[in-house]
């Protein structure tokens, strides 16, 4: 599991030492969502995220692609995001955002894009979770990099505590 600072796509973006710490510890909320046809849907996404009974700053997204780790399929074929994906974030005030993949794109293949709007928003961005199945909807969220200087990303410790 790891963690990419603005750094990672954004010239002038804050390396991990200067990501507050407050948007990678505290409340968080996740929320299943299964693609279709390779494509997470911010329908779908919006639609979980309202029927949640608390809201937080921080969203974990299991899609079920975890099952797929260990194999070629699970870093090439993985599913991308629609890009008004970052407006649902925005409005929501999401300040750290988890999946299960191992990268974020837009579409099929656009990595470079999704990671610069996030980045760009100040959106944290956690790839490669693992075992969010057992994950409550609640849960308190601690996913801290190491404070190094300079570095576009960080490997993290993952831990959720449900609520």
């Amino acid at each position: 599991t790891h963690l990419d600072a603005p750094r990672h796509f954004l010239k002038d973006g804050e390396d991990v030492a200067q990501i507050p710490i407050e948007k990678t510890i505290g409340m968080a909320n996740c929320i299943r969502i299964i693609p279709e046809n390779g494509i997470l849907h911010s329908k779908a996404i919006r639609t979980a995220y309202d029927a949640l009974p608390k809201k937080h700053p921080r969203l974990l997204l299991e899609t079920g692609w975890e099952a797929l780790s260990g194999t070629q399929e699970y870093f090439t074929n993985f599913p991308g995001f629609e890009p008004d994906i970052i407006q649902f974030l925005d409005e929501n005030h999401i300040v750290l955002l988890g999946t299960d993949l191992p990268s974020v794109k837009f579409g099929t293949n656009d990595q470079s894009k999704a990671h610069t709007a996030l980045l760009e928003k100040k959106i944290v961005i956690v790839e490669n979770l693992v075992c969010l199945s057992a994950v409550s909807a609640v849960c308190f969220l601690s996913c801290l990099p190491l404070k190094i200087a300079g570095m576009d990303g960080s490997m993290v410790r993952a831990v959720a505590r449900n609520q």
